[in-house]
């Protein structure tokens, strides 16, 4: 089981709770997964932060508040979305749809220090192949996606209702969400949850690197 634990009682806690359910270590190693502690954030914020003073590529939101966020404390913002551009002149925007994997592979890609992800993977058929792609520019990604845990999906999911966006293809969890990046090359540096609860928030974000060859 992967732990991260602050106390010999929290391993003590465990172990009992684990003979209660009377797991074995093989289902154990395979399926059980320990949520951690990490911090309620502000999602916003943290790309914010995340983005001050840097050159940005931000993917699948070319306008709303996230992106102005992004572009008052960016040194410099590029923009690739499935919409044309705004109606304010963008001199970094490309229309572009990041579920074409051809027009993937043939994106333009920036040298630039961060790459941001907000609420987009969730959306595409083939996530893993745009963030193989996009380690080309060798700089930090800032994903953020819904959380399949959520106080609110398991609120809905009781009255027999699953509250998801039409155009969702997965649910992440904190393991999934580290998995993706694991076998896409990257490292998680950061991770935090949002609107909510730590574990039942509505959200989670992750800050990772590219791994080295």
């Amino acid at each position: 089981m992967n732990a991260t634990y602050s106390s010999l009682e929290a391993i003590e806690d465990d172990i009992a709770e684990i003979r209660r359910l009377n797991l074995s270590p093989e289902y154990m190693a395979k399926q059980m997964h320990k949520i951690p502690d990490a911090p309620g954030i502000d999602r916003i914020e943290v790309i914010r932060q995340a983005c001050r003073g840097k050159r940005v590529l931000n993917l699948g939101c070319a306008s709303g508040a996230l992106h102005e966020r992004i572009a008052s404390a960016a040194r410099e913002v590029y923009c690739a979305d499935c919409e044309p551009a705004p109606k304010e002149h963008h001199p970094h925007h490309q229309q572009l749809d990041l579920d074409n994997w051809m027009s993937v592979k043939a994106m333009w890609l920036p040298s630039v220090d961060v790459v941001v992800l907000g609420e987009i993977i969730e959306h595409l058929t083939n996530p893993g192949q745009l963030l193989c792609h996009l380690r080309q520019c060798n700089a930090f990604v800032v994903v953020s996606v819904p959380n399949a845990m959520s106080a609110g999906a398991e609120r809905w999911a009781m009255k027999g209702y699953e509250n998801v966006h039409i155009q969702h293809t997965a649910w992440y969890s904190y393991h999934t969400l580290h998995v993706l990046m694991e076998r896409c090359g990257y490292r998680v540096l950061n991770f935090g949850w949002y609107n909510g609860e730590p574990r039942t928030a509505e959200g989670l974000v992750c800050i990772a690197e590219a791994k080295g060859d």
